[in-house]
């Protein structure tokens, strides 16, 4: 009986009218629902906490109440659980949590729990059928998670070995069972015999006279595994490891070990015998791979007793197994290239910890030392380790890392043990390790290693460039974690060894003992330019620092002077990074200006600044560390302020600290609640208080759950909205209790109800009202996805189960209407919308009775009805369909509602469902490609290639003419697509797209489902429509999008039939394999692009697919195959307009090395595809030529793996060093060197000879070498077999060859062998009177300046053979005279003396100098310098240089350089004249937007640098005209860019006049709303000076705020100078959106459904009217206030009332008219989504405050509109809509509500 008709059967039972003794129905109810529900949920952490919560349930019924249970009602029990425990068999620890129940009952009946366990054991293997995977993962189970399982197992051990032994024959003759999961679960089962039940064992293996006959056979089968007759390397392995633990069985060591040294013939290639006790088998190899000795010898050291390890081998007494039998084959796997080389590395780590483990006893063995400085295994292990510690392949660096860690200490341990205190290896370690270049990353971790060994001053002292590569390490992406590891192991290091010198040593001493050493340092990096070095270190040093040393943080405060550029980051991040490791609190570090610094630092421009400011406020290692109420008020300016920020990282930086923050209020209230009354007199002592305090956290909560919804409307940026929903996301999070399965932490406390209701008391803490679950489904329709995305999760996770009626009737329509959009964006908004219904008001759909599975179900059948009409409309009408149902939208809703339902697919849809599905699909996937096509659908057949572009719009053309009735045109010439043309092929590809992505998720679900419940729902026919679907939109179709997004569905596909185990299946992905590469082999009659469309996609899908822990016979096929093809020779005629099938192959393999899934794979067939592709280089044909070279990039970034630097540094290196290179790809460097060879080979013809040598393949392979780092020595001799190519190549007569053989030979040089190669180079350079090559010349000095800067990274000790390379240098100072004519010479030559100039002699520095400014003064440059002239030329481009010249050096170092031009008086007329020609060209707007841009900026340098009397008044209006004419959204931003900064030059001049500065205050405003983050930065500079100048500040560097602040200084410098200034008020109203209703809701009518394809975009999306009127509103109060103080005022606002009462009361009424009071009509939800609406709104609501005020505070008004009326209409109107979806800011909910709000930044700012 199933789980579920048990438990029913359980409950009719239990539950009855006779109680069972003690009245345990309850308890067993609530019992038997956690249960039920544990079986419900997929998610496995939700079953384990049903789980847990049954266990307690059940322990509160006591034994004697489960005594008084009838016995049937005890046994049902007992079988409920047991068959709960099978069908949760892969979850383990939910295993052993019902194991926990049954050893409960055990206590009542224990032979009951037996009979029941023993009863379904046997049911296991009873059947003459092969196991099932269940059954054997329950065997497992019942060996490892089930005590009574256990004791079964115990008891019938020798007969189940007998089955077991019987099933290994069935698999083996099976290629699909051996391969999959059925043989990898019996050979776990036998290890877990032999494991669990070793005393059972051991006589079987080890004792004559006993039934070994199961034994031998399980070991022979087991031997074959490892052998090569299964594929698969998991199993290989895991039958090592089970080998070795029957060989551990051994009651005798010296019987183990003779077993051990019989299976060490495994080395052998021929058969051999193996013994193992009394078992004798025959082994034969299959496989020669190494993976044979990998499983045995990776378990052997796994499972076997030390014992048996160190036995000795025969007629040698002082060996071992150990370390004379396995450390042979150790070393020999290491060294060998392995496909799992990693394996290799994992076992020599295994065998160091046996070596460590066994130590003691090697030595006895031994008698003398393992690891002496000198000797062979010392060495040998060094050289492996070293080889591999910048391996590409994944895992091996981590592992050669632990193994140099291990014999490191081994080699300690032996040295303390036998005296030895010198420990050379280890200074010699260290000087090898500091020679490796700070790009390899192996530097870092064999540095940590080797630090606990060493005195960490002394090494600091002698390898000084230890903190600057921890810098540079920092300031990369990959070498940061390794960097900031070193730098943690060190000053642990340290701190242990100051300890441990003085006891009584207190932390100050110990932090001024830190900051003597690292302080410089770490301030380098706070205050770097280097963004990456800035945030790392604040992330990695900082928190490591104060960890290890606490009282670092005053030292560091000290130093730092916040007003100082860079220290305001520094100081914000130490304080944050100081609070959240130590805990303390921040504020006591400094005096009361701390307060202010903060606001500084939250105010300012810099994303980061304010971060770490912010983050300074939100940590606290304690959760429940309550939030002063400073720091609430502080957090309820700094969040608004920081809405729309533009970097996604600062947005979800944000959200984590609101998070914290929350948490601490949370938690905090909590304990308060909590507290009982009667504990503690100090809490009694101050209960106002702490209820206040508790007030306090409840309503910030409020506060910011409202935040959110007011900034979500239709018309705010993205920005904003995203930034909202995360904050939402943030307080749904931690102030609910809707518990999270996917989430391990952060889950909401158990009596987190008590808050909630603590609050909902008060009013507060209603997050699920009507009106917010309006505006989330608003976001449904928002045009960017992740808006959308991130709405649905939150609606479907936290909000109410169940829409409002009137929402769920309105909603569909809604939906059905957007899934028939032809605009993609609106289909999947009502796909999503879909969804959203699915889960929250399915009921309303035909065949619907409430449950989950028949919701799901009804909306499938509706939506597959939908995609019927759809096809169907498609096949009668394409373009009828391409307009008004075209397929794509209900496609993508039928892919949310039936893959990411409530239930399984396999609930959702029946066979027949599934059936219908696909011939629909299949259907509508030939009606589409026959379109694209031209073919009728009946007549379309299969092709290999897609119809070309042109093909393509010439059948969509026809259908057009022929559907349209139109005559056919002739749009050659015409480039645009028609509307007619783009709803066709966007319908089309977008379709096919969601075809693919579809089918394979529809058979992943399957398979996955299948699994599960061992039902299949997809049968063979159907998977083989499905394939046939995928091939004929991979080759048919040419759209990279459909291919892309087919690929991941046809990935999908492939990876489930490659895993399943059925060989039939199985045989289709390689069936299609076969055809795609007969394809690619076969020549084509056109031409589908040389990159081969969807070809190489198909033959990359099924690659990816196959199984990573198999030996992808299927990839070696393919990459065998092409390879060939590729290399057969192209025919001298090809046609040119065709595609070769040489390229095609060449194409499909870039696409093979370039996919990630293969990644580690493809590496084994490096070397051959790299000479492939530089042999293919020399091909005659171009398009090979162009193929092979796109391969060879892909490979070299495949074969070296990720670049150590970061674009900030410049660094192009990988950290692979050369030998290792060459160690990992051997096949390589015959071939390299033999075209380095033959390419240096042909620079030495006949002097006279002037002939080219042109080597295809010289510069890839330079190039290739070039991104090498040098190893620190040449033991394998690379550099003596490159080195003289390289240097011979330095003739090249090709410029870019000889500068990359430069590069070469730093690369390939060891820096062990940089001097001598220095001493060569410098010998050769010639003297004046030699003759010589340039080229040669060139070249030569070119390397010698490479290896000059590669010797100055490392080097920092001069010696006699440096001082040479300098002397020699300075000899050849005639090749910079006019004795050497040669430019690039020259160039090169200074660049060698630039990086030897601390060492050259002062003599040579001046000669060179004054040599070098005789040159410069013999050559003037011929500029014209009369800016008139320049202004008045013909050639804009000419005009467009001077200016940018002009301005370049006229801002060069931040100001004007003294001219006396600028300041005699009789220049200022010229100088006027050319401001005019700059104006005449600036307002005429022509010769383009570069001309301009540099016109702007040099007119308002200009007007800057003029005296104020020669500009007159009219020019300065004239500029303000300009500016406001160049801030518009329409310009281009290169003009606005230099607006901006115009304004920000010409403020000091302009502000003189209240009127201009009134202009240019606006224009500021208008640019701090700009979409350019470029344009609102400099115009937020503009109000920083403005702010400066008020308060009497230096404008020179003025504290740059952010932009969000700027606009309010802006709005309160408006209004606190000029309020009475007759253009404020014009100013401000300007600002504000139109409030007429009327004319947005008659365009929104007109406009209908849909227009047009594509929408076109706003000029502007980051301006946000709604917002502005919230920032505008309370200037525009405060002005009403002040209207009697001033009569030019007073006038203003008389005017603006009587204009505007009449106007703004109609359009109230209008609104009150139009909002639903009681349903929602879908009228009103199409306006919900219009921001035109939204923002008209605002505009309206915020004048009707505005006359509100007037009215009530200006008496010449009040004749106007009665007050308190007015008042009256506006709350009725803004309650309705708020009810119904629409929520206003908080300044204009305040001014409604009747406050008056002061300006947001009054306070802080005075």
């Amino acid at each position: 009986m199933s789980v579920d008709i048990l438990i029913t059967n359980l409950q009719a039972c239990l539950i009855s009218e006779d109680q069972p003794p003690g009245n345990v129905s309850k308890p067993f109810t609530s019992f038997l629902d956690k249960l039920s529900e544990s079986t419900r949920t997929s998610v496995k952490r939700c079953k384990e906490r049903c789980l847990d919560e049954a266990i307690q349930i059940l322990k509160q019924i006591s034994e004697e109440q489960l005594r008084g249970l009838q016995s049937e009602h005890l046994q049902l029990l007992v079988r409920l659980l047991i068959s709960l425990q099978v069908q949760m068999v892969n979850i383990s620890t939910a295993c052993r949590k019902v194991d926990q129940m049954l050893q409960y009952l055990g206590k009542v009946d224990h032979q009951l729990v037996a009979t029941e366990t023993l009863h379904r054991f046997h049911s296991l293997f009873q059947s003459d059928q092969v196991p099932s995977q269940g059954d054997l993962q329950t065997a497992c189970m019942f060996l490892e998670d089930s005590a009574v399982g256990h004791e079964v197992w115990r008891t019938f051990c020798v007969s189940m070995l007998n089955k077991v032994s019987e099933l290994f024959p069935v698999l083996m003759q099976n290629e699909s069972l051996n391969d999959g999961p059925l043989c990898y679960l019996s050979v776990k089962v036998c290890l877990q015999i032999f494991q669990l039940l070793s005393s059972e064992v051991a006589p079987l293996v080890w004792k004559e006279n006993h039934n070994s006959q199961p034994v031998q056979k399980i070991l022979q089968a087991l031997m074959n595994i490892i052998l090569g007759q299964c594929c698969n390397r998991d199993t290989r392995l895991l039958a090592g490891t089970a080998v070795a633990m029957l060989i551990n069985t051994a009651t005798e060591y010296q019987s183990g070990g003779a077993a051990v040294l019989s299976l060490q013939q495994i080395a052998h290639k021929d058969p051999w015998q193996l013994t193992v006790g009394v078992l004798q088998v025959e082994c034969d190899p299959v496989r020669k791979d190494g993976v044979d000795r990998l499983a045995v010898i990776r378990g052997l050291l796994t499972c076997c007793q030390p014992q048996i390890l160190l036995a000795s081998l025969p007629c040698y007494s002082e060996s071992s197994i150990l370390i004379d039998c396995l450390y042979p084959l150790v070393y020999g796997l290491c060294e060998e290239l392995l496909e799992c080389h990693y394996v290799s590395f994992e076992v020599l780590t295994l065998w160091l910890k046996k070596v460590r483990e066994c130590l003691t006893d090697l030595w006895k063995i031994t008698g003398t030392r393992l690891f002496t400085d000198d000797n062979r295994l010392l060495v040998e292990l060094i050289h492996i380790i070293w080889t591999n510690a910048e391996s590409p392949v994944e895992g091996v660096p981590e592992f050669a890392n632990r193994a140099f860690s291990l014999l490191l200490n081994l080699y300690d341990v032996d040295c303390e043990r036998f005296g030895d205190a010198k420990k050379d290896f280890y200074s010699t370690a260290l000087l090898k390790i500091m020679k490796l270049p700070w790009e390899a990353k192996a530097k870092y971790h064999l540095l940590c290693a080797l630090l606990p060994y060493l005195d960490t001053d002394k090494v600091l002292d002698q390898c000084v460039e230890i903190p600057t590569h921890i810098l540079k390490g920092l300031s990369t992406n990959q070498l940061s974690p390794c960097g900031s590891e070193l730098y943690k192991c060190l000053i642990q290091q340290q701190r242990r060894e100051l300890s441990q010198k003085s006891v009584s040593v207190t932390e100050l001493d110990l932090a001024k003992h830190w900051a003597r050493r690292w302080q410089p340092v770490l301030f380098q990096a706070l205050m770097s330019e280097v963004s990456l070095l800035q945030s790392n270190s604040s992330t990695h040093l900082l928190p490591c620092t104060f960890q290890v040393f606490p009282s670092a943080a005053q030292h560091l405060l000290e130093s730092l002077d916040p007003h100082t550029p860079g220290h305001l980051h520094a100081w914000a991040c130490i304080l944050s990074s100081y609070r959240a490791t130590t805990g303390c609190s921040p504020w006591a570090l400094q005096d009361s200006s701390i307060f202010e610094t903060l606001q500084q630092a939250l105010m300012c421009a810099d994303e980061k600044v304010r971060l770490a400011s912010f983050n300074l406020l939100c940590c606290s290692p304690k959760t429940n560390d309550r939030p002063t109420a400073e720091e609430m008020a502080i957090m309820k300016k700094f969040i608004p302020m920081n809405l729309n920020c533009e970097s996604s990282s600062f947005r979800q930086h944000l959200q984590t600290g609101v998070k914290r923050f929350l948490v601490r209020i949370r938690d905090s209230c909590l304990a308060q609640i909590r507290k009982p009354k009667e504990k503690g007199k100090e809490n009694s002592a101050h209960p106002e208080r702490m209820q206040d305090t508790l007030e306090q956290g409840i309503e910030f909560v409020e506060w910011l759950g409202q935040l959110p919804y007011s900034n979500l409307a239709p018309g705010h940026s993205f920005q904003r909205k995203k930034t909202s929903l995360l904050l939402l996301s943030a307080v749904l999070e931690t102030c609910t209790d809707t518990w999270s399965p996917d989430r391990k932490k952060g889950q909401p406390p158990a009596n987190m109800k008590i808050l909630i209701n603590h609050a909902q008391l008060r009013g507060r803490w209603d997050f699920f009202c009507r009106s917010k679950k309006l505006l989330l489904l608003s976001c449904l329709e928002d045009s960017t996805n992740e808006i959308r995305e991130l709405s649905t999760e939150l609606l479907l996770k936290f909000f109410p189960p169940s829409l409002p009626v009137d929402i769920a009737e309105v909603l569909p329509m809604r939906a059905n209407q957007l899934l028939c959009s032809p605009r993609v964006q609106e289909a999947q908004m009502g796909a999503l919308m879909m969804k959203v219904l699915m889960y929250k008001s399915g009921e309303h759909y035909e065949g619907c009775d409430g449950g989950l599975a028949s919701k799901t179900s009804s909306i499938i059948r509706f939506l597959l009805k939908e995609l019927e009409d759809h096809y169907q409309t498609a096949k009668a009408d394409m373009m009828l369909a391409a307009r008004t149902k075209p397929i794509h939208g209900v496609l993508r809703a039928l892919q949310r509602c039936l893959f990411e339902a409530p239930v399984s697919v396999c609930d959702a849809a029946d066979h027949s469902l599934i059936s219908e599905v696909l011939n629909l699909l299949e259907g509508i996937a030939l009606l589409l490609l026959s379109t694209l096509h031209g073919d009728n659908m009946d007549s379309f057949t299969e092709k290999d290639t897609p119809p070309s572009f042109y093909d393509m719009s010439d059948a969509i053309s026809s259908l057009i003419s022929q559907q349209c009735g139109s005559e056919q045109t002739d749009e050659e010439d015409c480039i645009l697509l028609s509307e007619e043309h783009r709803l066709v092929l966007t319908c089309c590809w977008v379709s096919l797209k969601e075809i693919g992505i579809f089918l394979g998720t529809l058979v992943e679900k399957g398979f996955t489902e299948s699994k599960q419940s061992g039902e299949h729902n997809l049968l063979k026919p159907h998977l083989s429509r499905v394939s046939k679907v995928f091939k004929n939109i991979l080759l048919n179709c040419r759209h990279w999008g459909a291919i892309e997004g087919c690929c991941v569905g046809f990935t999908k596909f492939c990876s489930c039939l490659l895993s399943c185990s059925d060989p039939e299946l199985k045989e289709i992905p390689a069936q299609m394999l076969t055809q795609g590469l007969q394809v690619v082999q076969c020549p084509r009659s056109a031409s589908v692009t040389r990159r081969a469309a969807g070809l190489p996609m198909l033959i990359l899908s099924i690659l990816a697919a196959e199984d990573a822990s198999k030996a992808r016979p299927l990839l070696a096929l393919s990459v065998q195959t092409l390879m060939d093809t590729a290399r057969t020779p192209v025919l001298d005629n090809w046609d040119q307009t065709l595609d070769l099938p040489q390229v095609c192959a060449v194409h499909t393999l870039q696409a093979l090395v370039r996919a990630a899934p293969l990644a580690a794979a493809v590496r084994q067939f490096a070397s051959g595809i790299t000479v492939l592709s530089l042999t293919l280089l020399s091909s005659t044909c171009w398009a090979m030529r162009n193929a092979a070279l796109q391969l060879y990039s892909s490979l070299c970034f495949r074969m070296l793996g990720q670049k150590s630097g970061n674009e900030e540094s410049g660094a192009v290196q990988h950290g692979m060093t050369p030998p290792a290179f060459l160690f990992h790809y051997r096949q390589l460097q015959p071939f390299l060197l033999g075209e380095l060879t033959r390419a240096a080979k042909g620079l030495r013809g006949p002097s006279a000879e002037a002939k080219l040598h042109l080597q295809p393949s010289l510069f890839p392979i330079l190039t290739l070498l070039a991104q090498l780092q040098p190893a620190v020595t040449d033991t394998s001799g690379v550099f003596l077999d490159f080195s003289h190519p390289l240097l011979q190549l330095s003739a090249s007569p090709i410029y870019s060859v000889r500068v990359m053989a430069s590069k070469a030979l730093v690369a390939m040089t060891p820096t062990s062998e940089h001097m001598n190669i220095l001493l060569q180079l410098t010998a050769q350079l010639p003297g004046p009177q030699d003759i010589c090559s340039h080229n040669q010349l060139h070249g030569r000095l070119l390397q010698i300046k490479a290896i000059l800067e590669k010797c100055l990274c490392t080097n920092s000790r001069i010696s006699d053979e440096w001082r040479e390379v300098v002397s020699r240098v300075q000899d050849a100072q005639w090749l910079v005279t006019e004795s050497q004519r040669c430019p690039l010479v020259r160039a090169v030559y200074l660049g060698v003396a630039d990086c030897l100039r601390e060492e050259l002699c002062e003599d040579f520095l001046c000669q060179l100098s004054g040599k070098l400014i005789c040159d410069l003064h013999t050559h003037p440059p011929g500029l014209q310098s009369n800016l008139k002239e320049a202004l008045l030329s013909h050639r804009v481009e000419y005009r467009t240089a001077y200016l940018a010249a002009l301005v370049k050096v006229m801002t060069a170092g931040g100001s004007l350089p003294q001219q006396p031009v600028l300041s005699t008086s009789h220049v200022h007329q010229p100088l006027l004249q050319c401001l005019e020609l700059l104006f005449m060209n600036l307002e005429d707007q022509k010769r383009g937007p570069e001309f301009l841009s540099q016109a702007l900026s040099a007119a308002g340098l200009l007007i800057s640098q003029c005296p104020k009397a020669s500009v007159n008044t009219s020019m300065l209006q004239r500029w303000c005209c300009i500016l406001e004419c160049h801030r518009a959204p329409v310009v281009p931003e290169v003009l606005r860019v230099a607006c901006s900064e115009a304004l920000c030059v010409t403020a000091a001049p302009l502000m003189s006049s209240m009127v201009l500065k009134i202009r240019l205050i606006n224009t500021a405003i208008y640019l701090l709303q700009d979409q350019s983050q470029q344009v609102r930065l400099k115009a937020a500079r503009f109000a920083a000076l403005l702010h400066c100048a008020r308060r009497g500040g230096s404008q020179e560097n003025p504290n740059l705020v952010q932009v969000s602040h700027a606009l309010l200084l802006l709005l309160d410098l408006l209004l606190e100078e000029h309020w009475d200034a007759p253009g404020t008020l014009e100013v401000l109203l300007s600002h504000l959106p139109q409030s007429d209703l009327t004319c947005v809701l008659r365009e929104a009518s007109a406009i209908g459904g849909f227009s047009s394809l594509y929408e076109q975009d706003e000029a502007n999306v980051f301006a946000e009217p709604s917002v502005m009127s919230a920032h505008v509103l309370p200037h525009l109060l405060q002005l009403a206030e002040k209207s009697s103080k001033c009569s030019t005022l007073a006038h203003s606002l008389t005017s603006w009332a009587e204009e505007n009462a009449t106007q703004v009361l109609e359009d109230l009424k209008f609104c009150e008219k139009i909002v639903p009071e009681n349903a929602l009509s879908p009228a009103w939800l199409g306006l919900l989504v219009d921001p035109r609406f939204y923002t008209t709104l605002c505009g309206l609501f915020t004048r009707a405050a505005f006359l509100l005020r007037l009215l009530e505070t200006f008496a010449p008004a009040q004749h106007l509109c009665d007050p308190s009326t007015l008042h009256t209409h506006l709350q009725t109107v803004w309650k309705l809509l708020r009810q119904n979806g629409v929520h206003f800011h908080s300044s204009l909910t305040a001014a409604l509500a009747g406050e008056l709000p002061p300006p947001e930044l009054k306070q802080s700012l005075s």
